[in-house]
């Protein structure tokens, strides 16, 4: 038994027995391949816990527990997917080559890849979802949603540091660049401005072109960010102030088929008596909408592109389903 109080792992989690019996037929030492997999088990258990212990804190230690727990779950029921299909490969080493069924095989083989291409994909997605909630620098980092509740607030923090970078570099620049100043006036001033040993080296040495200072692309970069931000920053203000100003209505919009804004939950939502036809199906997605089982609707984020793509394919829409009516 291993693990901490965040996670409990034991040899006993995988079956030795079915890690020997799929590689039984492709290998020589099957017991020791066996033995692999269980030990390769309980190093990527601790190396989880190892890594998510990190970033525990009061307020998330459940939650990275109960991840941690669900990571453990998923990587058994993966693995043994695998092993499971790799039991039924053989080795013409191992079988020997007389009648050999190498088609059969064949097949066999593509099939235990595959179940090993999930296993090991999926463990991949799992831990890098989990650092993406937990790892507070990928947390500072993260792209911001046009859902959270605080959006508008963390873009406009986002915008004020990003134009007071852009303020820097043009700083640095200034005195990289200025003639009144050698080298270690430069450095100097660069160091009362607060800028890092490191940052001051490279600014102060020439690039291949023969440059000093922030190049060119990074202040045209960061400028052109700062305005796509602002763009989206007025997109996210009219939303809210539409929110908060109207009340949405629900509104048929082609036979059977419901349109209602749900401010609530920031979702454009299209309700319809029962399982959409297939082409009514093809034509939401193609159009970003998607089905939510919670919701019991085909939906996509609440703004003005939504509403745009809405009024697109109303005509279509009203068309397949008026088709679909007229059939019954």
């Amino acid at each position: 038994m291993s693990g901490s109080d965040l996670l409990t792992f034991s040899e006993s989690d995988v079956s030795l027995e079915l890690a020997i019996r799929a590689h039984s037929g492709t290998s020589f030492s099957p017991e020791k391949r066996g033995a692999s997999v269980v030990a390769s088990y309980m190093s990527a258990m601790q190396a989880a816990v190892d890594e998510f212990s990190k970033y525990v804190t009061d307020e998330n230690r459940a939650d990275i527990a109960a991840d941690l727990e669900a990571y453990r779950v998923g990587y058994i029921n993966k693995l043994n997917a695998y092993l499971h299909a790799h039991s039924n490969v053989v080795s013409a080493m191992i079988a020997g080559p007389s009648n050999f069924p190498v088609e059969r095989n064949r097949k066999r083989g593509n099939t235990a890849d595959k179940r090993r291409d999930e296993w090991l994909s999926w463990c991949n997605w799992k831990l890098d979802k989990m650092r993406s909630f937990y790892n507070p620098k990928r947390l500072a980092n993260a792209p911001i949603r046009s859902d959270d509740d605080d959006a508008i607030t963390k873009l406009q923090a986002k915008i004020a540091k990003a134009e007071e970078q852009q303020e820097l570099m043009k700083a640095i620049n200034k005195v990289v660049k200025s003639k009144k100043l050698d080298d270690d006036a430069k450095r100097k001033k660069l160091a009362e401005m607060g800028i890092s040993d490191r940052l001051i080296e490279e600014s102060l040495t020439p690039d291949f072109a023969g440059r000093y200072g922030i190049p060119p692309y990074m202040l045209s970069n960061n400028n052109a960010n700062i305005r796509r931000m602002k763009d989206r920053l007025e997109a996210l203000e009219r939303e809210s102030a539409r929110a908060e100003e109207e009340t949405a209505v629900d509104v048929e919009i082609a036979p059977g088929v419901t349109l209602s804004e749900n401010t609530d939950i920031t979702r454009l939502q299209l309700f319809f008596p029962g399982k959409p036809p297939q082409a009514v199906r093809d034509l939401l997605k193609k159009n970003g909408f998607n089905f939510s089982y919670r919701e019991g609707a085909w939906q996509r984020l609440l703004n003005d592109n939504a509403r745009t793509a809405v009024r697109h394919m109303t005509p279509k829409l009203a068309e397949l389903m008026g088709h679909e009516q007229s059939e019954i």
